[in-house]
Formats: C-alpha cells, structure tokens, sequence
C-alpha cells in the first residue's frame, strides 16, 4: 500500500482540497455533488496539452529585450526646480 504525503495536496491558500469519496467497485460516479470536486480539477488541469499556434507547432516567446542605460546619457530634469505642483482648474460654480 502506497502512503500519500497530505502536503501535497495543500492548496496555495493553505487549505485542503475536499477530495471526492470513490467507491470499491467502481461502478457508481465517484462525485455525488453537482459539481466536480476540487481534486478531479486539480488532476485534469495536469493533464491539459501544452498550448499550439494554429499550425500545430508549440509557441515559441522570444524575450530579446535591451535596457538603455542611464549612464550614457546622463541626469535629464523633467520638471525645472522652480514649477509649482498645478491641478485643474477650480470651476466658477464652486
């Protein structure tokens, strides 16, 4: 008999999942709620297929970023010292 480790069924939110009660001979449903139980969907999102492109071909996400760095250009002000902070308007009504 294979011992379960309960860890690993601890969600992210720390609780447990409300795992579904299955019967011996395997004939009856093995949820009896409306719903699926937590744990047939947390065993069917491990069997979902990799995502494809529309021609069958597994994505490829290229990450070819540059960072400009700041040293060459050095220190650009975008506001002068002296602007005062400005809000809208006050409207006439107030």
């Amino acid at each position: 008999m294979v011992t379960l480790d309960v860890a690993a069924y601890v969600l992210p939110d720390g609780t447990l999942p409300e795992l579904c009660v299955t019967t011996d001979d395997g004939e009856v449903p093995h949820y009896g709620a409306a719903t699926i139980c937590e744990a047939c969907l947390i065993a069917s999102s491990a069997m979902l297929p990799t995502p494809v492109d529309v021609v069958g071909r597994r994505i490829v996400i290229a990450l070819d970023m540059t960072v400009p760095s700041l040293s060459d250009k050095g220190y650009r002000r975008l506001f002068s010292a002296n602007t005062a902070p400005r809000a809208p308007p006050v409207p006439d009504s107030v």
